[in-house]
């Protein structure tokens, strides 16, 4: 069994400003796009699945995660 991981306050920020075209039009990256941005933060997204970064900016957009 896997423990959720939080994420952290630069995480967020960092998928907020890249993906900030995304979160305008609500759209979903597709898988090649998150991870050409995985590629450029390996450091800081080395422990999570393209799938959660995806979600991530989906909550974004619909307004369930808070990233101000």
């Amino acid at each position: 069994m896997k423990l959720r991981q939080s994420w952290s306050v630069t995480q967020k920020k960092t998928v907020a400003e890249y993906f900030s075209q995304h979160i305008k039009e609500n759209k979903s990256p597709k898988q090649h796009e998150v991870n050409e941005f995985v590629n450029l933060y390996p450091k800081l997204f080395e422990n999570r699945k393209w799938t959660a970064i995806k979600a991530m900016v989906y909550n974004m957009y619909t307004g369930k995660l808070k990233y101000h």
